[in-house]
């Protein structure tokens, strides 16, 4: 059955629809929900410190384990809304965040540009950045700097200084995951791949600690 009114409306009526495959959530009802969990202080807002962020992802897919039945583990989904009450939401990492931390329905589709609040947003693009190898660009929206294109001069600004601060050993992490994350477990369908991937991700954490980010 569904799991909320709201829910129960999409599924039988089919009304607030709009980008396919699933129903959408209104903007203003998933982002009334992240405050709603924030004010009622169940978890933690998601840390600062990229390694921690991993970490607090990590747990967030864990505490999902009892309702997997509901979920689809997909790499680069965010958090793509059940068609019915009998199918799955499909969620990459940052989806299982919204759904475990932030209490998201799963009747709801959400977006990057779904969420209002943009450090909540560049958190969670960190999180997807990490997964795909991409460390820089993790570290850098997990700062606050948000999406940065190398193609615009401003942002290739920023990178470029962000670059030349980096020590021998971080600059060899950064390329180095990237390729191993290409190899090993950069996109994930299910959620057998992706408890393969958990444990290869435990290692980028450790890496991270390692030269203190």
């Amino acid at each position: 059955m569904p799991n909320s009114i709201y829910a129960e409306e999409v599924w039988t009526t089919g009304k607030r629809g709009g980008f396919a495959p699933g129903p959408v959530g209104d903007r203003e009802e998933v982002n009334a929900q992240i405050a709603k969990m924030r004010a009622l202080e169940v978890f933690q807002d998601l840390p600062d410190k990229l390694s921690d962020v991993l970490e607090a992802a990590l747990y967030d897919a864990d505490g999902l384990v009892g309702r997997r039945w509901q979920y689809q583990a997909s790499s680069g989904r965010y958090h793509m809304g059940a068609k019915t009450p009998l199918h799955p939401a499909k969620v990459c990492l940052a989806g299982m965040v919204l759904a475990h931390r932030y209490g998201v329905d799963r009747v709801h589709t959400v977006y990057e540009w779904t969420i209002e609040d943009e450090t909540l947003r560049d958190k969670l693009a960190a999180i997807e950045f990490a997964w795909e190898g991409q460390v820089r660009s993790a570290l850098l929206a997990a700062s606050g700097q948000g999406d940065l294109s190398p193609y615009d001069d401003a942002d290739a600004e920023v990178i470029d200084a962000f670059d030349r601060a980096m020590s021998r050993d971080k600059e060899e992490l950064v390329d180095r995951w990237y390729d191993e994350v290409s190899e090993e477990f950069g996109v994930f369908d299910g959620w057998d791949e992706f408890d393969k991937a958990h444990e290869h991700f435990e290692d980028l954490i450790a890496e991270l600690r390692r030269v203190g980010w």
